[in-house]
């Protein structure tokens, strides 16, 4: 990106450079040795993955359902909040009465679509009889919808379905029309049933538990590690490449998986979606449900701005920066998210910000340099940020001190905040005319949080409260006040005991020290494996971490490091 070269650190030593091996010669193993970087400590290992089956979510039944059957859009079921719950916790979501009546619902609307094209979709072959056709599209279809080959107990099921239209001899059809309408309920009958909206991972079906109940160790079979590789990186089932990959048996080989990774991230869908769970990872799929108050906005002047559209185009510009910065022609590293002093920006954007509106083009985003002295620092500073973890008129110190703290320094999670209704609390919150003035109480106080949380969190918060509530550069704040942006960290931080000033040395001692490439992969480790990861010092991340630190620092090298690591394939055994 223009104007985006570093603050200051590599990130990382040279290893893999530009390579596509993901690490396989310095990252076998990946069995946990020692504690992060400098550390004595000891780390702790994860637990293993145990065997499991888990509901699709929402918005992978709507993407699987459009790409199985050629829609034009990801029908979503009524009344399902389509984004939830996002990784890791998807196996937290049930298929409950109501998400099964809604996916019901859903289903007779995708018949209803595909009604016209169902006898083309059989692609019955010259000389086929009804029943022939019928049985190899059961076979063909269902391999893709169940991500997995069909038994023959199975098959005839489906053909039961079949046979409720066209009952006839040898299950043949009284008309085209009735051939067509079968074919269609057999379709919906696919995508309503359970080896549809249900993912597994518990290995070879032939597996079997010994006399006490109990099954083997095991690894994902090569479809479900298609299936895994589909829904992570294509956000829906997998495509025809995986589903080949996986028949031919190259998915059961680490060269195998990796040749697959290496098609899909050249892939734009995926590289889109990769920068989604960026998106996720940091925080920013917040920005739509915030909104701000319109004196924020006057500089556009005009009726009361729709803060909708401000919204969307400050994803646009999000979007737009994390994808020029990851996926462009050499790839940046991950850590180069902090270095950018650019901002994508329409017309509107460009006024918001004070920046040159004739630069860019009404609706078109253009890549616009920050001013110099705005001290910005790519995502820490990007205004899509900013506004995620801002109140609607104030840029609130303790949100974006907790986002800093979960998604940009992994830090181990804060004890239990005490009652917040007892009098000394209730005093100390209640003191002060400003964000900072309130900060200062809390810090003075040390009691609003268990082992003085706020002395971190207020200090990642006051390193970008030169930004307002919508991530606009001020020097003051909004009780007139000089804004101080120095912070003194202390030894519980990850990056301290250090002193800083503003987010340019925030990035600067998040890239040298290596903490933000750390989190990214701990982040991405836990959206690979569905793993939630709290705590930093694991030893499976911190493996992990030691090379991604020999690779080229690329977000395709660490998700091949990632899918290709034992822990990413193993399951362990144990009952049902």
């Amino acid at each position: 990106m223009g104007g985006g070269g570093p603050i200051g650190g590599s990130g990382g030593a040279a290893g893999l450079g530009g390579s596509t091996d993901g690490g396989l010669s310095g990252s076998a193993g990946l069995t946990g040795s020692g504690g992060s970087a400098g550390s004595t400590v000891a780390c702790i290992p994860l637990v293993p993955i145990t065997r499991r089956v888990w509901p699709l979510q929402p918005v992978h039944y709507g993407n699987a359902t459009r790409d199985l059957l050629s829609l034009a859009t990801a029908p979503a079921a009524a009344n399902i909040p389509i984004y939830a719950p996002p990784p890791p916790f998807a196996s937290t979501l049930a298929i409950d009465a109501t998400y099964l009546f809604a996916l019901y619902q859903t289903a007779g609307v995708i018949a209803t679509q595909v009604a016209p094209r169902a006898a083309a979709l059989a692609a019955c072959g010259a000389g086929d009889t009804d029943a022939a056709c019928a049985t190899r599209f059961a076979r063909s279809f269902g391999r893709q919808a169940f991500r997995r080959g069909l038994d023959d107990v199975e098959v005839t099921d489906m053909m039961k379905v079949f046979a409720k239209v066209c009952p006839g001899p040898s299950a043949s059809c009284a008309s085209p029309a009735d051939f067509a309408t079968a074919i269609n309920l057999m379709i919906k009958a696919f995508i309503l049933a359970p080896s549809f909206l249900y993912r597994t991972e518990l290995g070879p079906r032939s597996l079997t538990a010994n006399a006490a109940g109990v099954y083997p160790d095991t690894a994902l079979t090569a479809d479900e590690v298609a299936t895994q590789l589909g829904f992570l990186l294509l956000g829906s089932t997998p495509d025809a490449g995986l589903l080949a990959a996986a028949d031919s048996g190259a998915l059961d080989t680490p060269a195998g998986i990796l040749s697959e990774l290496n098609r899909l991230l050249a892939l734009p869908a995926v590289q889109t979606n990769v920068t989604g769970m960026v998106a996720q990872w940091l925080g920013v799929d917040r920005l739509a449900d915030k909104t701000k108050d319109p004196a924020l906005l006057t500089p556009l002047g005009g009726p009361t701005p729709d803060q909708a559209a401000i919204a969307a185009a400050l994803r646009t510009s999000w979007d737009r920066a994390v994808t020029e910065t990851l996926w462009s022609n050499p790839p940046g590293k991950v850590t180069d998210l902090l270095t950018s002093q650019t901002f994508f920006a329409d017309s509107r954007l460009a006024v918001i910000y004070g920046l040159p509106a004739g630069a860019t083009p009404d609706h078109t985003f253009n890549e616009i340099a920050w001013p110099a002295a705005q001290h910005r620092a790519g995502i820490l500073t990007h205004p899509a940020f900013l506004w995620a973890f801002s109140d609607p008129i104030q840029a609130n110190i303790v949100m974006r001190g907790k986002a800093i703290h979960k998604a940009i320094v992994c830090q181990d999670p804060v004890g239990l905040e005490p009652d917040p209704s007892t009098p000394e609390r209730l005093a100390v919150a209640q003191t002060g005319d400003s964000e900072a003035t309130r900060s200062d109480a809390r810090l003075a106080s040390g009691t609003l949080c268990a082992d003085n949380c706020h002395t971190e969190l207020d200090s990642y918060g006051r390193l970008l409260h030169r930004f307002g509530p919508i991530g606009n550069y001020r020097t003051v704040d909004e009780a007139g006040r000089p804004i101080d942006p120095s912070v003194t960290l202390t030894a519980n931080s990850p990056l301290g005991p250090t002193t800083l000033s503003g987010p340019d040395a925030l990035a600067n001692a998040l890239v040298s020290s290596k903490v933000f490439a750390g989190c990214a992969v701990q982040r991405l480790f836990e959206a690979v494996v569905d793993v939630s990861v709290p705590t930093r010092n694991t030893c499976q991340v911190d493996d992990l971490g030691a090379a991604f630190d020999r690779s080229d620092g690329t977000i395709a090298s660490l998700l091949r490091q990632i899918v290709l690591s034992d822990f990413a394939r193993a399951r362990a055994g144990g009952t049902e």
